[in-house]
């Protein structure tokens, strides 16, 4: 499997799990940065997404959270963490701030290449582009 500890020694750090609510739904155990990254979703110690936010990780927990209809995939991730969380498992969730950089004077998104770098390394089975790539191998 693909650990945690794999992202860890990579410079990711836990903010926290998703929890159920008495309300039929779920939130994040502790709250998530404000600054944009790169974040992981962890089940019962498995990678299984990993995703990119140039908003900000507060705001991109809080679609998951809420599954906003018209966010295909902020929907698709809500169902799969509710899924997993009413079974009984543990959904964790670890995030990364890569600076951005430059290469010969021009702008390098580092957060964009970490993310692009881990779903084809990892092939998580909640990214779509990750689970075509599994099935195709």
């Amino acid at each position: 499997t693909k650990s945690a500890y794999l992202l860890a020694s990579g410079g990711f750090t836990r903010v926290g799990q998703w929890k159920l609510t008495g309300e039929g739904g779920f939130e994040l155990s502790n709250p998530a940065p404000k600054d944009p990254g790169v974040y992981a979703f962890i089940l019962d110690g498995e990678i299984v997404y990993v995703g990119l936010t140039l908003t900000g990780l507060h705001t991109r927990m809080g679609h998951y959270r809420r599954g906003h209809e018209d966010m295909v995939t902020s929907k698709r991730v809500n169902g799969l963490i509710l899924e997993a969380l009413r079974a009984g498992s543990t959904v964790e969730v670890l995030v990364a701030m890569p600076r951005p950089a430059e290469w010969h004077s021009l702008p390098v998104n580092n957060a964009a290449g970490l993310e692009a770098g881990l779903i084809s390394h990892l092939l998580p089975r909640w990214n779509i582009r990750g689970a075509r790539k599994r099935k195709a191998a």
